[in-house]
């Protein structure tokens, strides 16, 4: 998963991109100067001998190449937003935040710039208001705007300040474990039961939690279990249930759609879902997309490309 920045030329794309790619561990890709390699010249050539139409198609093109990149901070061109395919593109593999900026700001950071194409001819003032008006609506299609501060330091902590709000589960299979996620600081723990030596542990465990528990039953094959005792257990054992299997079956989407019914009918709230190939990035970056919960794991980790507890805090700034 990506962090993908848009906004109007001198709106710190670029700037605010390096940071965070440093502060999160992250790669980082700059559109603008990835043009310029492939056309071999810098931008305001670009435009000059070949038109901004021929730029506009370079631009598409690297919307699908950088679309396929992961873990990466993607700093986009001010004008990236105005086609539809590549939003369509970064959007699959990633969060888009806008980064807003005025007029003023515009003039001040690069009105006199003779390395803006756009800028080069004509009242700069009244050109790049009317191009801030004319991309006003393609802008608004990001995840996130962060409205104009004063800094790229600001702009790149408003952006951790929204990854930051992912609450931390520990996944656990002990009492030992569950007391050590309490220690770290987690706000949820998860209790594999599929995982669980000893089941007879799980009221001691539950007792023992000061934070609320996610039961979690997890594995191929759901079609073979019966429901009913999966929601019973679960109900005994956490305040919120959970299952989730890898395999990708007609039959096990069935099954996941008729549990969450069951368990709407129980008013027992449950998180159950089909789980393809992982990528631990995403635990980190799943809240820009509408997550609640960064799974980590206390002890040895329960699932590929799942990260320690402590390197998920630190990569969480938390």
């Amino acid at each position: 998963m990506n962090i993908v920045l848009t906004g109007f030329m001198g709106s710190g794309k670029s700037t605010v991109g390096k940071i965070l790619s440093e502060r999160l561990g992250m790669g980082f890709a700059d559109t603008d100067r990835m043009a310029e390699k492939i056309a071999g010249k810098r931008l305001v050539r670009i435009f000059s001998e070949e038109g901004e139409a021929k730029f506009r198609e370079i631009e598409s093109q690297l919307a699908l190449a950088v679309s396929a990149m992961d873990n990466t901070v993607i700093a986009t061109g001010g004008g990236f937003v105005l086609r539809h395919e590549n939003m369509e593109a970064i959007e699959a593999n990633g969060a888009v935040f806008r980064l807003d900026v005025s007029v003023d700001s515009v003039i001040v950071r690069i009105g006199h710039c003779t390395d803006r194409p756009l800028l080069l001819s004509g009242n700069s003032r009244e050109k790049i208001a009317r191009q801030l008006e004319n991309r006003s609506e393609a802008y608004k299609r990001a995840d996130f705007t962060i409205t104009e501060v004063h800094g790229a330091e600001k702009a790149a902590e408003a952006i951790m300040e929204r990854i930051r709000s992912a609450k931390l589960c520990a996944v656990i299979r002990n009492r030992e474990e569950a007391e050590k996620a309490q220690v770290l600081g987690a706000d949820f723990v998860e209790l594999r039961i599929d995982l669980m030596e000893n089941k007879v542990e799980i009221p001691g465990i539950i007792s023992s939690c000061k934070v609320p528990v996610i039961a979690t039953n997890r594995g191929p094959g759901l079609e073979e279990l019966e429901l009913e005792k999966i929601l019973e257990m679960e109900m005994r054992a956490g305040d919120i249930g959970k299952i989730v299997t890898t395999d990708k079956s007609e039959e096990e989407v069935r099954v996941i759609f008729s549990l969450l019914r069951k368990a709407k009918e129980k008013n027992f709230p449950l998180i159950a879902f089909l789980m393809g190939e992982k990528f631990a990035d995403t635990r980190v970056l799943s809240v820009l997309k509408g997550g609640f919960l960064a799974f980590a794991s206390v002890g040895e980790p329960v699932a590929e490309g799942q990260m320690g507890f402590m390197e998920l805090k630190r990569r969480l700034g938390k």
